[in-house]
């Protein structure tokens, strides 16, 4: 009787240790990052908090026009670029939860190309630029609401 109590408690702590949810990481990209919606498979730079700034871009609702901070971000990363002349880059585009996965695969299509052209334009070379689109299935933060939204309409300039 009281080995099966025994057992009875070790199987259920470990049925319970199993359960546990891990914390969630606020990285908004993974180490290991899935295929791109063309099949392709690439390693991203990991992304910290002190490096959000300088490789995220971020969109007004439904639009892939750069605002004034965009463009500031990557006046950087064109000169990076100028600098780096073995460097390329991949420019993702992203958007928020709201509308149907193909109208986010364009928006976020549109959106880093916009990136993209801008810095041809500031002189990069567009074979250093490499565009894919993941629409609404890389959200930064989950959950709804404008300012949840807001912070997932955007590209990132990855290394």
């Amino acid at each position: 009787m009281f080995n099966k109590k025994i057992f009875s408690a070790i199987t259920f702590a470990v049925l319970l240790s199993a359960c546990q949810s891990k914390t969630s990481n606020h990285n908004l990209v993974s180490d290991n990052a899935a295929p791109s919606p063309v099949g392709m498979q690439y390693k991203v730079a990991k992304i910290t908090d002190d490096k959000l700034a300088e490789n995220t871009i971020y969109f007004d609702y439904n639009s892939d026009k750069l605002l004034k901070d965009g463009k500031e971000i990557l006046n950087n990363q064109a000169k990076w670029l100028k600098d780096n002349s073995d460097a390329r880059i991949t420019v993702e585009g992203h958007c928020d939860q709201r509308g149907s996965k193909e109208f986010n695969y364009a928006l976020g299509k549109k959106r880093a190309v916009a990136a993209k052209k801008y810095l041809i334009e500031k002189g990069v070379n567009s074979s250093k630029i490499r565009v894919v689109t993941y629409g609404k299935d890389r959200p930064a933060v989950k959950g709804e609401g404008e300012e949840v939204w807001a912070k997932n309409r955007r590209v990132i300039v990855a290394k």
